[in-house]
């Protein structure tokens, strides 16, 4: 193998490894972000109606009323 070919295989050997580190770091970045995005979702009781009394969107109430128009 001539010098030249080996040289041009180290610098492509050092740039894969270079975007492999970038890959990398975009990787970290990435999973501290979804961390921080899940650790800051809060979960809340559904809502009590004070109509029904009843927890969620439950209705007693017929929504399928036309209005004249």
């Amino acid at each position: 193998m001539l010098d030249s070919e080996k040289s041009t295989i180290l610098d492509l050997l050092k740039k894969e490894e270079a975007f492999i580190e970038s890959s990398n770091d975009q990787l970290l970045i990435f999973d501290s972000t979804l961390k921080q995005a899940i650790s800051s979702i809060q979960l809340t009781p559904p809502a009590k109606s004070p109509i029904t009394g009843e927890y969620g969107l439950k209705s007693k109430f017929n929504t399928n009323v036309l209005l004249p128009g």
